[in-house]
């Protein structure tokens, strides 16, 4: 499986190789000094304007997660020495803490009662395998504010957790980034309906033209699932360009019992 998705990362179908970029960066059977190796082959190989910066942005991730703290440098992972000279590291609940230590640390965080270097979000977002603080860390590179962040969170559309892909696609409409509409657009007909309303909320401020096109189809697809999704979206609407949409998805509803 590594070895095929390492040869499509170089394949001529753009798509081949958006799919297996994605994979790649989740993927936890690629050693990091290998993938740092296949990301710089990228950088230099790539022409698809959306896939040559990601390739970037994760090669410096990696570089930057691999590089050692300088000597004598204190941060919240470096050894500091105990009056008995006996050194001691403190711990990051992120490296080793239980499921819950790490979902409290990281909703200190998104509540502000807890300050979180950046890199080392990033750094784990690509790591961690509990679905649950996976989906709470895509939440808050969200808060870290910073539009370079969306090629760490935009492999998670993706990603098996419907939660998961939930908060990606509110994390790229909340961080601005317009360049994964592609992507975001083939979760409108997703099996959960939370991911469906946010990739459809995603739109929104990007092209309300197009929102009211894409949950007009939803509403009037004959599907309970996608008229549900929209009637989900179209209820926090205020626009009077909605309100008309809001009326028919409820009857339908109404309709269909």
């Amino acid at each position: 499986m590594p070895t095929d998705m390492k040869t499509k990362l170089f394949d001529s179908d753009v798509e081949v190789r958006r799919k297996a970029f994605c994979g790649m960066i989740v993927s936890g059977d690629v050693p990091e000094g290998e993938k740092i190796l296949l990301f710089k082959k990228m950088v230099d190989l790539e022409t698809d304007p959306d896939l040559r910066p990601a390739a970037r942005k994760q090669l410096e991730i990696l570089v930057r997660s691999q590089s050692a703290a300088p000597a004598g440098h204190a941060d919240e992972n470096t050894l500091i020495p105990l009056k008995k000279g006996r050194p001691v590291s403190p711990k990051n609940p992120l490296t080793s803490g239980t499921t819950r230590e790490k979902l409290e640390y990281l909703k200190a965080y998104l509540t502000g009662r807890k300050q979180i270097q950046g890199q080392d979000l990033l750094k784990h977002i690509s790591e961690e395998q509990d679905v649950f603080v996976l989906a709470t860390l895509v939440s808050c590179i969200g808060r870290l504010g910073s539009p370079e962040n969306c090629g760490a969170v935009a492999p998670l559309l993706q990603h098996w957790n419907p939660r998961v892909r939930a908060n990606a696609v509110e994390v790229l409409k909340t961080l601005g980034s317009t360049d994964w509409s592609r992507e975001v657009a083939l979760l409108l007909d997703d099996e959960d309906s939370r991911v469906r309303a946010n990739a459809a909320v995603y739109f929104l401020s990007m092209d309300p033209d197009l929102t009211v096109k894409i949950l007009a189809g939803m509403v009037k697809s004959g599907r309970r699932t996608q008229i549900e999704s929209a009637y989900h979206v179209l209820r926090e609407m205020e626009d009077d360009r909605f309100l008309s949409l809001k009326l028919l998805a409820e009857r339908e509803l109404q309709h269909m019992g």
